[in-house]
């Protein structure tokens, strides 16, 4: 009884609020960016091959990472 209740207080009073939901997605599309980031860079520079030091590929991984971050902040409040 004592660990239904746990889970399920954990569940919605945790887990089910907006600013966990709201977090959680801003980290989902932060992954997203990142995962797509070379071939959004392809598109742009439209050429087939690039490097990973080129400057628009490292400012896509950067504004990913920091949508992560801001949701990992968002999460904590």
């Amino acid at each position: 009884m004592f660990g239904l209740m746990l889970v399920n207080d954990f569940i919605n009073d945790y887990l089910l609020t907006v600013p966990r939901i709201l977090g959680m997605s801003l980290i989902a599309i932060g992954i997203a960016i990142a995962f797509v980031s070379k071939r959004l860079t392809r598109v742009i520079k439209k050429t087939d091959t690039i490097d990973s030091s080129d400057k628009t590929y490292v400012t896509i991984l950067t504004v990913a990472l920091i949508v992560i971050l801001v949701g990992m902040i968002v999460c904590i409040f």
